[in-house]
């Protein structure tokens, strides 16, 4: 990310960035507070898998809230960015909690390497939520008239992924009244004594990739619901702001005086 933002003149950059609406900002503490108090609650879920990972989770939490602390001490001008970049990645263990609390039949899932997978899913998540993120900032900059010659935007980071994360709120939330309605049926409806069974043996490995391919892509789109949250206004105008440190801390000297 630095090195897209070091092709960002100081010119361009204060074109993006009102030091003014930067130094009026109001305290997010409470309100960081507070969601880190949820998101920590629900960093709980995956604890009867592992407290391995319930531990990361929490650490994570943590972390991004001192950095939010620590960053507005440091320089309150960057009191904003750190507050969305802290709130974002306190939503995104959200999402990763609730997938990682997941029991199978009361047991823990992937048996002994519960572990390892989580962990490879953490990664994934965080790459795939880094280049997410990554085209959103790139897409507002292009938005305001900056335009990076040599860096290109996926269709899949922008268009692509926000019907995909439609289609998933539209699906989760028919599927939740659905079940409210036909609760009788999800619980167990024994009127019929024979099962759904496929006598095509292709036919049933390619129905089993097909699902397990849509369940994969159902899953990483949840994984990375938080993203629409993502602030790429504040986000970007943070990094420049870290990038031409001494040139905004002169422009802001100047226009105080």
């Amino acid at each position: 990310m630095k090195f897209i933002m070091s092709k960002i003149t100081f010119e361009e950059a204060k074109q993006l960035i009102d030091i003014r609406d930067k130094e009026n900002t109001t305290s997010q503490s409470i309100k960081l507070f507070i969601r880190a108090f949820f998101c920590g609650f629900m960093a709980l879920l995956p604890l009867k898998n592992s407290i391995v990972i319930t531990s990361i989770l929490i650490i994570i939490i943590v972390i991004s809230f001192l950095y939010y602390y620590i960053s507005k001490a440091n320089n309150k001008l960057l009191e904003e960015f750190s507050y969305q970049l802290a709130k974002y990645v306190m939503l995104q263990t959200t999402t990763v909690s609730i997938l990682l609390g997941i029991r199978v039949d009361g047991e823990t899932p992937f048996g002994e390497y519960y572990v390892l997978v989580a962990l490879c899913y953490l990664f994934l998540v965080a790459v795939l939520g880094y280049f997410r993120c990554r085209a959103m900032i790139l897409n507002y900059l292009k938005n305001n008239g900056i335009n990076l010659k040599g860096i290109s935007v996926s269709k899949i980071w922008n268009k692509v992924f926000l019907k995909l994360s439609i289609i998933l709120l539209v699906i989760i939330g028919l599927g939740t009244q659905l079940y409210r309605l036909n609760k009788w049926w999800f619980i167990g409806n024994n009127s019929s004594s024979n099962g759904i069974s496929i006598q095509n043996e292709w036919l049933g490995m390619f129905l089993v990739l097909v699902v397990g391919i849509l369940l994969i892509i159902l899953l990483v789109v949840f994984s990375l619901l938080p993203t629409l949250l993502f602030n790429a206004k504040t986000i970007t105008e943070g990094i420049l702001l870290k990038e031409y440190a001494t040139e905004f801390q002169q422009e802001n000297t100047r226009s105080n005086q």
